[in-house]
């Protein structure tokens, strides 16, 4: 009885009715609920949260120059008089004395248009232009309104299509996923083109579904509709070139269906495509002198990098070397990663499919409301999880023979779905995933629809699928070493396979209770038990071992807390005594943030505290060579200048990121220690206060091979993009293997893995002397390479009570003047400041260090200045925003000051991580 009931529930709710009668008027309802709740979270989330939009950094202000080159080539009448003659004479093959390249010099301010496509540009010229506004980014106002009504249509459509496909109560809760969805709500005040896409693929599945479309007799209905399908897809394809997949297919299950009508829908569809492309082809052909059916974005490079095992297939900085890839296929350049290591080849691959789909979009970690980006990382993988029993349960039931297009329906939205795969082969950021995430939400309300039913009529079950999917997904994010089994005792190793074995049988748990639960939602295909398997075999793998994807599993977060204090011993061998007396040292520390040193911590060596600027490593691993010069001589560094873009798009600064800190030490006490302590450095780091932060650590086995983060090499990719970190920033280092020679005691050394902090000893180029000195006199007027600027200060806020620590968001601005021979000016404002300091009651001194290499400067360099004011980008609600839930402690008022502001220069010789530089 139960079987047969779950299986009438099932063809109950398929909807044939919408086939007879028409959309009802509760459906009407229903969608009009969905929408206005969808925009008022996004309005809210806008308008009224305190964030910042993303206008300035990565792809956004890409889009941002092309819509502005449409409006400057379009919106100018002599411009555009000028390409429409040009025009004319270039398509009937006379020249009428214009040159070409005169001609598509015209057309240079929306050159970027080959790769960027020109739908979602217009997009946001169009919105600019409707409210009568300028393209620029201080009306962002005007395309975040028009995409946040857009992104909440594309609610109503996935509603659509789930009442389409499962009924209604499955339309209702897919669109309310939808429109509380973390990924669409972040995303929809961004102006990247994916939520864009998502809304065109929705609305082409939407008709592609309908029952309206396939109208029967002389209705000119299925004819209208694909050619809305067909401007739909050319959209989607000219704003996402891989979704050129996606038209294939509805073109071809187009053709598939039954009755005569799929000829006037398969019709519209070619000529909406062709309303479309014949445009743009047109436009190519004269712009750029080429024309094609595909934006070009970059897919050689993209999968250069995706498949690079040296990367890890992400873009690093070096760049690596790309030349000549552009005239080999796709197929040898993936050989030639699989030759090179065929082993790393497929770590890697096992890592993508989680960059994919651990997390949901959100690069810049910015939360909605009260909810950080943890918070919306257990909503999207609880999504996951529901949407994989709705693939079990629900996806392949037959039912009788009018379901059988039902059946046909669902499984083209399971290959649009499977399409997204393809991105596991390029360069694989949780962004490319947005547009399949309308596919998942779908499964997920037809899985909670499914358990709501399996719960009424089988009790026992129902809640127990019920209770163990959330159960999985909290097993599985849980930090089982750190928290439980490392300090019960265990060893990391067996920590860690104890870990994965409990999060094997909780996944296994899971999928075995599905199983068990398919007989009572028959009529069930046999696709669906073949199915289960390797889902649960892939979810099994890619969840429960220790991929990449879920950071370095032998790492440990050490917090520095108030008056805490921290120890590690260096071993430098006898046979580097030599090196280590002529060169340089440092004592290097691996800090989450700068205000673990520079909250007025104190770092000894053997007792004798080390007085020298502490200064981020990893300004140094950039190329000088490659400076630029802006509007007004403004000097920059592409490397330094996009990480900064980035991090003030999630509310902080470059100190923020995590990265080494460098501590000089003199050679003087490097050499007594040596001496006196027989080869041994004894580290302390004491915090006088709230460090703000945590040193992190590894648990090293006692042989000599030891993993740390690189010296030289990062990515802001890895740092923004990948999934390691659910509550924060992913560290935007590679490893380096390195030899670390350990001192033997008693004639043993340690014979288990032990937890040592990030902190070496790190001895740059060998010359005679210090290369630490004063900078005396002018800065310009010292030999050395580097200049260290260490700015220091006092700060306080009556409004902190007593022992408590305030977050003050400020705004430096450290500016290097100089002046060459010709008596031109030239500035450079380094972007190693922060964005908050700690202050309290009573006052608090702070000190921070920027690099700055005196060859980027032409000229002289004649003056360092500091200025530094309340507010900037940590006073809203991003990520690392004081005012946000992600803060240690509550914002700085009004009445806090700063005090006392100093410089101290100080000179380097050379790069401390140059050739010839090694760590102990």
């Amino acid at each position: 009885m139960v079987q047969t009931c779950l299986a009438d529930e099932v063809k109950r709710s398929a909807p044939l009715s919408d086939s007879a009668v028409g959309v009802t008027g509760k459906r009407w309802i229903d969608h009009t609920l969905i929408f206005a709740l969808a925009v008022g979270v996004r309005l809210a989330f806008a308008f009224l949260d305190g964030h910042s939009a993303i206008t300035f950094a990565c792809d956004a202000s890409e889009y941002l120059r092309d819509a502005n080159g449409l409006a400057e080539v379009f919106g100018n009448p002599e411009r555009l008089a000028y390409v429409g003659k040009g025009a004319v004479h270039l398509l009937t093959g006379q020249t009428g004395g214009i040159s070409s390249e005169a001609f598509h010099s015209a057309f240079a301010p929306v050159k970027e248009l080959a790769i960027a496509g020109p739908m979602f540009p217009l997009f946001l010229l169009a919105s600019f232009k409707l409210l009568g506004l300028s393209v620029c980014a201080a009306n962002w106002q005007a395309p975040v309104l028009f995409q946040c009504i857009l992104t909440s249509a594309t609610c109503v459509l996935i509603a659509r299509i789930g009442g389409s496909l499962w009924g209604r109560h499955v339309g209702i809760v897919s669109g309310a996923i939808a429109a509380l969805y973390p990924g669409f709500i972040v995303n929809s005040v961004r102006m990247y083109s994916e939520s864009f896409s998502c809304f065109w693929l929705c609305l082409a599945i939407a008709i592609c579904l309908s029952e309206e479309a396939h109208e029967r007799g002389r209705s000119l209905r299925p004819l209208i509709t694909g050619i809305v399908s067909g401007i739909s897809l050319a959209t989607l394809q000219l704003t996402r070139s891989i979704m050129v997949l996606i038209t294939g297919l509805t073109v071809v299950f187009t053709g598939l269906e039954r009755g005569r009508t799929r000829w006037k829908h398969l019709a519209g569809v070619l000529i909406g495509l062709t309303l479309v492309f014949l445009p743009w082809m047109t436009f190519q052909k004269i712009a750029f002198g080429k024309s094609s059916f595909v934006v070009d974005r970059v897919g050689h490079y993209n999968l250069f990098i995706g498949t690079n095992v040296m990367t890890q297939g992400w873009l690093s900085y070096p760049y690596p070397d790309g030349r000549g890839i552009e005239e080999k296929s796709y197929l040898s350049l993936v050989r030639a990663q699989v030759k090179s290591s065929p082993g790393r080849f497929f770590r890697l691959m096992c890592d993508k499919p989680l960059r994919l789909l651990k997390f949901p979009w959100n690069d810049f970690k910015t939360p909605i409301g009260p909810f950080a980006m943890d918070a919306q990382v257990l909503f999207h993988q609880a999504l996951l999880a529901v949407a994989a029993l709705g693939l079990a349960l629900v996806s392949f039931v037959e039912g009788r023979e009018p379901s059988k297009p039902i059946l046909a329906k669902r499984f083209f939205l399971l290959v649009i779905l499977a399409v997204h795969l393809i991105y596991v082969m390029f360069i694989t950021v949780p962004r490319y995933n947005l547009t399949a995430m309308p596919m998942l939400i779908l499964l997920g309300g037809a899985g909670l629809v499914a358990i709501a039913r399996l719960v009424k009529s089988k009790r026992a079950l129902g809640l127990a699928l019920a209770l163990l999917a959330p159960l999985a997904v909290a097993v599985c994010n849980y930090d089982w070493l750190g928290r439980v089994f490392i300090p019960a005792g265990l060893q990391p190793v067996v920590a860690l396979a104890v870990a994965t074995m409990l999060k094997c049988a909780t996944l296994a748990a899971f999928f075995c209770l599905i199983f068990s639960a398919l007989r009572y939602f028959k009529p069930t295909s046999v696709l669906a038990r073949l199915s289960l398997l390797p889902m649960a075999v892939a979810t099994i793998a890619l969840c429960a071992f220790p991929l990449s994807g879920h950071g370095r599993w032998n790492e440990t977060a050490i917090p520095m807390k108030a008056h805490g204090v921290l120890k590690q011993t260096i071993y430098v061998p006898g046979s580097a005594w030599q090196k280590v007396s002529h060169g340089q040292c440092y004592i290097l520390v691996d800090c989450e943030n700068w205000q673990v040193l520079g909250n007025n911590a104190r770092l000894f060596i053997n007792d004798v505290q080390l007085t020298g600027p502490a200064f981020p490593l990893l300004p140094f691993a950039q190329d000088f060579a490659l400076a630029k010069s802006g509007s007004e001589n403004d000097r920059y560094l592409e490397c330094e200048t996009i990480y900064h873009y980035m991090t003030i798009a999630a509310g902080g600064s470059n100190l923020d990121l995590r990265q080494w800190f460098a501590v000089p030490v003199p050679a003087k006490l490097v050499r007594s220690c040596l001496a006196d302590q027989k080869g041994e450095l004894h580290v302390r780091i004491e915090a006088a206060g709230p460090a703000g932060g945590s040193i992190f650590g590894a648990y090293t086995r006692p042989h000599e091979m030891i993993r740390i983060p690189s010296l030289t090499m990062s990515s802001w990719e890895k740092a923004f993009y990948a999934v390691e970190n659910p509550s924060g920033l992913s560290d935007c280092r590679y490893d380096d293997r390195i030899t670390i020679a350990r001192a033997v005691h008693n004639g043993e050394a340690a014979p288990h893995m032990v937890r040592e902090p990030n902190i070496r000893l790190l001895v740059g180029p060998s010359f005679d002397g210090d290369q630490m000195a004063s900078a005396a006199g002018h800065p310009g007027s010292q030999p050395d390479q580097f200049i260290i600027a260490t700015i220091k200060g006092h700060v306080a806020d009556p409004s902190c009570k007593p022992g408590r620590m305030k977050n003050l968001p400020l705004e430096f601005n450290l500016l290097v003047e100089s002046t060459d021979e010709r008596g031109c000016h030239y500035t450079y404002r380094s972007p190693w400041v922060p964005a908050s300091v700690l202050c309290s009651a009573c006052g608090r001194t702070f000190s921070f260090s920027c690099p700055v290499e005196k060859q980027i400067m032409p000229g002289q360099i004649r003056r360092f200045t500091v200025v530094v004011r309340n507010g900037g980008v940590a006073a809203g609600k991003d990520f690392f925003g004081v005012t946000g839930p992600n803060s240690a402690c509550e914002a700085g008022s009004r009445q806090a000051r700063v005090e006392d502001l100093a410089i101290v220069l100080s000179s380097l010789r050379e790069n401390p991580i140059g050739r010839g530089c090694a760590i102990f």
